[in-house]
């Protein structure tokens, strides 16, 4: 099986209603298959964003000690960063929300 396939059987079982584990039993696929086909394709479409632009509009207030940057994820999550950040700790942080 390849990715296409997977997404082909994937609408096919979204289209029966069935759970996961009739329809995989039905249809003669070992469900585990189907799980590491679905993690597969989640990890593969599942865009990396290796830069983050912060522009200089993002700036509220920059004399304030409030100030800081504001990103927003795909995915609705909002991350708002302190002038004075642990790096590491802000890495991890993203991390969690991107996923």
């Amino acid at each position: 099986m390849n990715l296409k396939e997977f997404e082909l059987l994937q609408q096919k079982h979204k289209k029966s209603g069935l759970s996961e584990s009739i329809f995989c039993k039905e249809n003669g696929i070992c469900r585990a298959t189907y799980r590491y086909w679905k993690k597969k394709q989640k990890t593969q479409t599942k865009p990396k964003i290796d830069f983050f632009e912060i522009s200089s509009s993002n700036l509220l207030g920059s004399a304030s000690s409030t100030a800081h940057f504001e990103y927003v994820f795909p995915n609705g999550h909002v991350l708002r960063i302190p002038q004075k950040f642990v790096p590491l700790s802000l890495k991890q942080i993203i991390s969690i929300l991107d996923s």
